[in-house]
């Protein structure tokens, strides 16, 4: 076994996380990185003795360890935290994917990567995002590349607030996200919008079309707590203007646990309707998912 294969192991061993996964993907980050410090193997026996939240401090006492390292490890370990946190949820729905990336193995330049990134971010909401970021790749490895980490290190905090603001204004229809342009002027949300292209995550070209389908009795749309129904006996076609978000937009989308807002759907149903106006569409609360099951409200809104 080699020197930082053996390092890793150790501090596995101490690290303060509940998922296996976690420990062994920071475990191996820290590893690498005091490895490279030339502690002995003897003063890891030592480390492995002392509480997680002290191995920093002691790093620092020793002189193995600058003031700017000690702050990025601090701040790695806490978004790190957080990921144990997060992993059972984000991890779960993997086993529904149909691309399964289980047996990808990790790439340690990632998270090396990952380490001089998130370790110079201390906000506690920030923090959140880069932990999902984390949760997500140890979940499927190459989930997320380089550019979207790259994207979000670049991101400030109100930047990344305009993207959970538009999260909420998202729509996902065949594995496509997207936003209503009309929905986007009607609710004065071009500004953010703005931000968010200059940033590199959504793209506002509103030539851009979505065909769209209603069949009979199937459900048109059906995301958060509503859904809309299609009322009729032969299917019909039509298309709306839309803004669709880059690739990296799509990545970072992953981050934000946000399912569109009612007001969201109610905007698309709108806009829908009016293209659609010699049809009947209803619109109607979810009771109850199970998987692409609904049990919805029988009256409509």
């Amino acid at each position: 076994m080699s020197d930082i294969s053996q390092s890793s192991s150790l501090l596995s061993e101490i690290l303060p996380f509940v998922q296996p996964a976690i420990s062994t993907a920071v475990g191996a980050v820290l590893a690498t990185l005091f490895m490279r410090k030339n502690i002995s193997k003897a003063e890891f026996e030592k480390l492995k003795q002392a509480k997680f939240a002290d191995i920093a401090n002691r790093l620092l006492e020793d002189g193995h360890m600058t003031y700017l390292e000690y702050y990025k490890c601090k701040n790695f370990t806490e978004v790190a935290e957080k990921a144990d946190k997060v992993f059972p949820k984000i991890a779960q729905p993997k086993q529904h994917e149909e691309n399964n990336t289980e047996d990808k193995p990790f790439n340690i330049d990632w998270f090396i990567r990952f380490y001089e990134s998130a370790g110079n971010i201390s906000d506690d909401d920030m923090q959140n995002l880069w932990a999902r970021l984390l949760a997500g790749e140890v979940s499927s490895p190459g989930k997320f590349s380089l550019r979207a980490m790259d994207t979000l290190r670049n991101m400030s905090k109100e930047e990344a607030e305009c993207l959970m603001e538009m999260a909420k204004w998202t729509i996902s229809k065949n594995k496509i996200d997207f936003l209503c342009s009309n929905t986007i002027m009607k609710h004065q949300l071009f500004q953010k919008a703005i931000v968010l292209e200059n940033s590199g995550i959504l793209n506002l070209d509103s030539s851009r079309t979505v065909n769209g389908i209603a069949k009979p009795d199937a459900f048109l749309l059906a995301e958060g707590n509503l859904c809309i129904k299609a009322n009729i006996e032969v299917e019909a076609h039509f298309k709306y203007s839309v803004y669709f978000y880059t690739q990296v937009g799509v990545e970072l989308l992953k981050l934000i646990d946000q399912p569109p807002s009612d007001e969201c759907i109610l905007e698309c149903f709108r806009a829908i309707q009016k293209k659609l106006s010699h049809l009947n569409l209803t619109i109607h609360n979810v009771l109850n998912r199970d998987g692409d099951t609904l049990t919805i409200q029988v009256n409509p809104i």
